[in-house]
């Protein structure tokens, strides 16, 4: 399924403030909470393809990145 036929969390009605969070049009966000971290990034595996992103730290604990080219699957 190619990326602008998934179906994202925006068509619930809700968004979840932590994980992966289809952005339509855009690409998947990440957010998560890891307090005693000093950075964190996220694997995305796609045909057999690795690679890594690594996320913005923010205040709180919170770490955050965009990945324009990842979609539900």
């Amino acid at each position: 399924m190619s990326c602008d036929r998934a179906m994202d969390i925006s068509d619930q009605g809700w968004r979840l403030q932590l994980g992966a969070n289809i952005v339509p049009g855009s690409g998947v966000l990440f957010r998560v909470w890891a307090p005693e971290a000093d950075e964190v990034s996220v694997r995305v595996v796609s045909n057999s393809r690795k690679r890594d992103i690594s996320l913005k730290k923010e205040d709180r604990g919170y770490f955050e990145g965009l990945a324009e080219d990842v979609c539900k699957g």
